[in-house]
């Protein structure tokens, strides 16, 4: 049985050189501003295993190689009389941990846990924020069983003159779900080791090296080094890219280049090639501080943008280069952005430099990490990573990537290094945001104009959109409600001529349900006798119509706020409202099957 070890006794920024950051004040959740519940729950997560991880490892990686006479830093040898003869005699022992010899070591460990310390942060960071006081249990912390020891392992290093003592440390996380019923999940483990060696020169030497290692991967220039050139903006996909191992990966070669120049006592220090890098795929930085959209609407057909719009889908090629055109600029009156509302002066930025696009950019990148990502932002607080927007533009996004399983050899023996962090920049492959956002806009028309029916000629005049049915909706009947988004994909893999637009830049899709006062993405739909289709969110939802959305950034890993990013429609089609959903073989609709 495992051993539980108790609890011992947004504001406007103006960018300049350098940059000045305007604090964020902690906003309350409001009816107008509803949170999401899973959203919120992975929040209080990630904040959570920040601090859980970074308070262990500021414990323990000062016991990482020690001595019988101490280890780095002038931390006393944390195990009393127990040397390394005692650990390899009990390895079997120690395992077993509800052993006496397992207990004694697991005390020992307990002793370097500053927990007090983790409780400090956890009320500064998380206890004191409005915003998770809806899903903490009672208000309190939500480890409040403390944490376990789940595994210790012994070994020894081909003798009897060094042991490693493997330690894995975990957590249970308590919350309040949707329900407002107290829910349990583990954290993920934290993992360490503390190597003993017989010999206090070895020890110090050892340390020497690991400090080394740490103080080089974080140094000013290498901790700014890491980058990954893609024109995606599905952050969960190049996080996974940024960890496959193989000879093109920037990341892994730029890591590779820097241990390959650690020097111990001017010798060059021999790593092995056997490293992992793991990135975290929830908790990541994207470039878009404010949204755009087409401000026309179908309603009002005979506007320069809705009439430009109307005749680029019916092929006329001048209107879409007119179309393509406006839409992509930063100055653009038919989609304005309203970033200037978070970056002041984002306009005399953009005519100062003329190299990114106002919608994506690092200035945008910097004020989302200082302000809006707070777990991310806390865990560079021993980190010399610093963005300098006025110096390179055109970053989209950050991601903060674990390197670990990193071995030297010493002394013909090999030897493990603590975890560490490093942030890696996303940088496009296109030569700016300003070429990259223009084949954004440039995509997502050609995917709506072949998606609707245009290209094929099949849209008459009325422009009630036309699309493929799906084969599996064949032999449904009309009526019968369906999943919004496993149609929508079907809708796409039943047009493969449009579903080729997608794949350049992994573009995402959503379908809202939209009204004059707000929009929400659908969940059901269904289709009548004449095969008008109908998508929608509300349970009893009247007067409304609903949009396609293109998003570069994917809208599910935006989080609650995900309305205020970015995305590209053809404009409102409240031009064919559906006045009920009562009887839809009555009702109006500006899409069809074909």
């Amino acid at each position: 049985m495992k051993k539980l070890l108790s609890i011992l006794g947004v504001a406007t920024l103006v960018v300049s050189a350098p940059l000045s950051v305007v604090s964020c004040k902690k906003q309350k959740v409001t009816n107008e501003n509803e949170f999401d519940y899973e959203a919120l729950k992975n929040n209080l997560f990630e904040a959570t295993q920040q601090i859980f991880n970074s308070t262990l490892k500021n414990d323990f990686d000062n016991y990482f190689f020690v001595s019988q006479d101490g280890g780095d830093n002038g931390v006393d040898y944390p195990f009393g009389d127990k040397g390394i003869d005692w650990f390899i005699t009990n390895e079997e022992k120690i395992t077993n941990l509800d052993s006496n010899e397992s207990l004694e070591v697991q005390k020992d460990i307990s002793e370097i846990i500053n927990w007090d310390k983790l409780e400090e942060e956890i009320n500064s960071e998380i206890l004191s924020n409005v915003n998770y006081k809806p899903i903490l249990v009672d208000g309190k912390t939500p480890l409040k069983d403390g944490y376990t020891i789940e595994d210790i392992r012994v070994v020894s290093n081909d003798g009897k003159d060094s042991v490693a003592i493997y330690v894995t440390i975990g957590a249970n996380f308590y919350f309040l779900n949707e329900k407002q019923e107290q829910q349990v999940e583990r954290l993920i483990d934290f993992k360490t080791s503390i190597t003993i060696t017989e010999n206090k020169l070895d020890a110090i030497s050892l340390n020497e090296i690991k400090n080394n290692y740490v103080d080089t991967l974080n140094s000013v220039e290498n901790a700014n080094s890491f980058e990954i050139k893609s024109d995606k903006g599905n952050l969960r996909k190049t996080a996974e890219s940024i960890n496959e191992k193989h000879s093109s990966n920037e990341v892994f070669n730029q890591f590779k280049n820097i241990i390959g120049e650690i020097k111990f006592k001017d010798e060059l220090v021999s790593f092995d090639d056997n490293f992992i890098i793991e990135t975290n795929k929830k908790d990541t930085v994207d470039a878009v501080v404010y949204f755009s959209r087409v401000t026309d609407t179908w309603l009002n057909s005979n506007s320069e943008c809705m009439k430009t719009i109307q005749s680029a889908l019916r092929g006329n090629k001048s209107d879409e280069l007119k179309l393509i055109e406006e839409l992509s600029s930063n100055d653009s009156k038919w989609k304005p952005n309203y970033v200037y509302q978070t970056i002041g002066n984002i306009k005399e930025l953009s005519a100062q430099y003329k190299d990114f696009s106002e919608i994506w950019n690092s200035f945008n990148l910097e004020f989302n990490l200082m302000n809006k990502s707070k777990t991310f932002k806390n865990s560079l607080n021993n980190s010399n990573f610093k963005l300098n927007p006025n110096e390179e533009r055109n970053y989209i996004a950050l991601f903060r990537s674990t390197i670990s399983s990193v071995k030297f050899t010493y002394k013909g023996k090999t030897y493990d290094l603590p975890d560490e962090q490093i942030v890696v920049k996303q940088r496009p492959k296109s030569e700016n945001t300003k070429v990259l956002y223009k084949q954004f806009i440039t995509d997502s028309f050609h995917f709506q104009q072949q998606f609707f029916g245009y290209n094929d000629g099949l849209v008459d005049q009325s422009n009630q959109f036309v699309l493929n049915k799906p084969t599996s909706l064949m032999s449904t009947s009309p009526g019968k409600v369906l999943n919004a988004i496993e149609v929508l994909d079907l809708l796409v893999e039943a047009n493969p001529k449009a579903a080729a637009f997608l794949e350049p830049l992994d573009l995402n899709l959503e379908i809202c349900e939209d009204h004059n006062i707000g929009n929400a993405p659908t969940s059901k739909m269904t289709f009548n006798k004449n095969g008008d289709i109908f998508f929608w969110r509300s349970a009893n939802p009247t007067d409304y119509w609903f949009n396609l959305k293109n998003y570069f950034f994917p809208a599910d890993q935006l989080g609650p706020s995900y309305n205020y990013k970015d995305f590209f429609t053809l404009g409102n089609r409240n031009d064919v409202k559906v006045k009920d959903n009562s009887n839809l073989d009555l009702a109006n609709s500006s899409w069809r099957f074909g």
